[in-house]
């Protein structure tokens, strides 16, 4: 079944921030962003990528409502390798669980079956090199 609410995406721009844009807006590794995080505004989406031990991780979000799913999906295809297998993780009930920002969808790097952070870094370096 698709989603009722489709949003063409071929209009939208994806336009890196500057690192004083980021700083501006606190997207810095003092706040717990990886290293050489890039950021981004894609249409009416702001999206964050990047790359630690743990593999890729990817947020977007939209100041009011939910992203769609063709939103997360062209986001992910331009700011993650294409070779890279991303997935939204909803953790157990009562399992902690950090989201700071309304409207926010994040995409983790699995290998196999498992979120890359349950992998060796050797495993995520590979499955980044496939294509």
């Amino acid at each position: 079944m698709k989603p009722t609410s489709k949003v063409d995406t071929r209009s939208y721009k994806m336009r890196e921030l500057s690192e004083h844009e980021k700083a501006d807006r606190g997207i810095t590794e003092q706040n717990g962003f990886e290293p050489f995080v890039r950021a981004y505004e894609f249409g009416p989406c702001m999206v964050i990528a990047g790359f630690s031990p743990y593999g890729w991780h990817m947020s977007i979000s939209h100041a009011a409502r939910y992203p769609v799913w063709d939103e997360i999906r062209d986001a992910c295809f331009h700011c993650v390798p294409r070779s890279a297998t991303m997935a939204m993780i909803v953790p157990a009930e009562g399992e902690p669980y950090v989201n700071l920002m309304e409207n926010c969808m994040h995409l983790w790097q699995i290998v196999g079956n498992k979120p890359a952070h349950f992998v060796q870094e050797s495993e995520v370096d590979s499955a980044c090199q496939r294509g």
